[in-house]
């Protein structure tokens, strides 16, 4: 294991290591950039090749983690150096605040993948919208399917919480489920 080129900012922990920088380093710690650094000291990068690509990773304490950008890239190659598959972590739970914390099938003909799950502190969750949104094509944007979840149990106060057969012909899909705190109600 390369230390220094798998933890690029070690000289960052050897300087706040020092037995003089303890107030330096509880002052510097409030300041974002200084936090930042130190996770980023902390973390560690590996590169795993595989017979259908590469994946890399990013953790901390063992435990995937990354503060920007997905934690977990899978299926890198040739034809997709940006990798087929993105999973968000933090603190080793699928969780991203800006976006979708799974992306699957990403392609050059799908640059958004086919597939995306939304989640927050390791449970499927969206405020707004669907957490599960499959079949997501060119032709079909929105996607085939819809799946609402709440805190990780299907849930939607406003209608179905499953949606099915989505399509530009039928845009509110022809199959509905209705769910309230995880239990299939009637619909309302």
């Amino acid at each position: 294991m390369n230390t220094l080129g798998d933890r690029p900012n070690l000289l960052f922990l050897v300087w706040i290591r020092n037995k003089h920088a303890l107030f330096l380093l509880n002052h510097k710690l409030n300041k974002q950039l200084y936090y930042r650094k130190l996770i980023i000291a902390l973390t560690t990068k590996q590169t795993i090749n595989l017979s259908d690509g590469v994946f890399i990773t990013w953790k901390i304490n063992g435990k995937n983690h990354r503060d920007v950008g997905p934690a977990w890239i899978e299926g890198i190659s040739n034809e997709n150096p940006n990798g087929t598959e993105h999973y968000y972590y933090q603190h080793g739970e699928l969780h991203h605040d800006d976006g979708p914390a799974i992306i699957q099938g990403i392609s050059n003909e799908n640059p958004n993948g086919i597939y995306h799950a939304y989640h927050k502190q390791g449970k499927r969750h969206r405020d707004n919208g669907p957490s599960i949104i499959t079949g997501i094509s060119n032709e079909n944007p929105n996607g085939g399917e819809h799946i609402y979840y709440q805190h990780g149990k299907r849930h939607r106060d406003d209608g179905p919480a499953w949606i099915g057969g989505i399509s530009k012909e039928n845009p509110n899909g022809i199959y509905h489920k209705y769910y309230l705190n995880g239990v299939n109600v009637e619909p309302f």
